[in-house]
Parts: structure tokens; sequence; C-alpha cells
């Protein structure tokens, strides 16, 4: 099993995963580090990632949601973080503009699963919600 992340390393490998994603399109205009708050600035747009590593805390950024720009909770991919989503389903499915991922740079298989609560919610049948999220959670290795 792969050793947690501390903050400053989340947040460097939340910065190094935008940066990477946006090597070929050069749209971010600027990349404003606060903590463990990350704020993209593109064209036309701003995105926040918050580097959290647990669902500890969440509340507090998601009480800071508001309906522009898209935010992206960064957790560690554990056995606690997969349990808390699923607790706190109901709750993060009403959130339109939220993306979670959660990452284990360390993985052999993946390194990261996406998922957007209210997206998913709209294509899954509850019944099924656990299996599905546990299906995603195994695609990475966990921490």
């Amino acid at each position: 099993m792969a050793k947690a992340l501390s903050e400053k390393e989340l947040v460097e490998w939340v910065v190094n995963y935008v940066k990477s994603r946006d090597a070929f399109v050069k749209r971010i205009v600027n990349i404003d580090v606060n903590s463990a708050t990350i704020t993209l600035t593109y064209p036309d747009k701003r995105q926040v990632y918050f580097a959290l590593g647990s669902f500890q805390g969440s509340d507090r950024c998601l009480a800071c949601i508001k309906p522009e720009p898209d935010y992206v909770l960064v957790v560690l991919n554990t056995e606690q973080n997969l349990e808390a989503l699923i607790k706190s389903w109901d709750t993060l499915c009403k959130v339109k503009n939220l993306t979670i991922m959660f990452i284990n740079p360390d993985s052999e298989i993946d390194e990261k699963w996406v998922v957007k609560p209210y997206v998913h919610n709209q294509v899954t049948e509850k019944a099924s919600l656990k299996t599905g999220l546990r299906s995603m959670f195994e695609t990475v290795s966990p921490i």
C-alpha cells in the first residue's frame, strides 16, 4: 500500500496534473495556489480545486461552493474516503458543478478516478450506487 501524501505533495500533484492536461491547448491564464485551494483562470471561466486528501473538512469547502465556477475535490483513494462519499451522496449529488477526484500517484494501475455526483446520480440506479462506486474505486490502488 502507498503512503498518504502531505498537503504540499497533494497540491503539487494537482498543479502538475492541471498543467499536463493543458500542455497542448495552453488555455490556462493563471494558477493561484492558496494553501490547499488551487484556482485556475481560463479566458472564459474559472475552476477551483480543493486538495483535501480526505473528506474531513470538505463541509467547509462545500459551504463556499457557488453556482460558478466548477469545483473539484481531490481526495486520496482510501476506503474511508469511499465510505464518506457513499455516506454523503445525497448531499453531494445536489451540487451540479462538483467533481470529486480520488487519487493515488503511486498506483500501479490507474492513478485516479473521477466522479461527478450530480451527473452520476442521473444515470445510475440507487440500488447499484455502492457497487458502481466500489468498481471505480478498485481501478486505482488504495492508499
